[in-house]
Formats: C-alpha cells, sequence, structure tokens
C-alpha cells in the first residue's frame, strides 16, 4: 500500500520501501491529518513558490482537473511542473538526482 501511494511505480527501490515503512510512526499521521486541515492564505507568502506535482491517478486518485496546476495558481507560484516518473517521495526514488537538478536550477534563477 505504501509503495502505491508514495512512489512511482517500479521507479523505487525496495530498501527505501523498507525505510519509509520502517521510520513512519503515529506522528505521520497525525501530521498529515493536520496538514489537510490547515489554513493558509496565500497573500501572506511573499517567497517564489515552485509546485513539484506527480500525476495522482498513478495511485487510484482520480480528478477532473489538473490538481497540480490549481494548487500553483492559488498559491500564485511562480512556475509548476508534474514530474515523470515520479511520485509523492521522489526524493527516494531511482531518478532522485534528476529532481535536485530541478530544484537547482529553479533556485538559480529565482
Amino acid at each position: 500500500m505504501v509503495k502505491a501511494v508514495l512512489f512511482d511505480k517500479g521507479n523505487v527501490d525496495e530498501e527505501s520501501v523498507t525505510f519509509v515503512l520502517e521510520h513512519l510512526g503515529e506522528e505521520s499521521l497525525r501530521a498529515g491529518a493536520e496538514i489537510m486541515q490547515m489554513e493558509v492564505d496565500p497573500a501572506h507568502i511573499s517567497a517564489p513558490i515552485y509546485v513539484l506535482g506527480f500525476d495522482a491517478s498513478k495511485i487510484g486518485m482520480q480528478a477532473p482537473i489538473d490538481v497540480n496546476k490549481v494548487l500553483a495558481e492559488e498559491f500564485k507560484a511562480r512556475d509548476y511542473k508534474v514530474i515523470e516518473p515520479g511520485g509523492h517521495d521522489y526524493m527516494l526514488e531511482k531518478n532522485w538526482q534528476d529532481f535536485a537538478r530541478q530544484f537547482e536550477t529553479w533556485i538559480a534563477s529565482a
């Protein structure tokens, strides 16, 4: 289940999945629930925002809209990109260096 929700199928080593499973705790679930209840006023954000999203349909979430684009518009993100292949925990996936380079490039242009 964790693999299906957090990672792009076929783009993660079993060692990474095991690491995540061993380190998830009650606080992880609580933090996730608290985040879902948070309200953030985009007008109070002055830093440039980069939304780096993933195709949620890969984990079974079906939405009639591009959630990444809506989030980027709501928070007036300077840029947004949908990563492929990639999932929620892309920093632990096989191609993590591609995403690190994307961040480095974006930060250098900010």
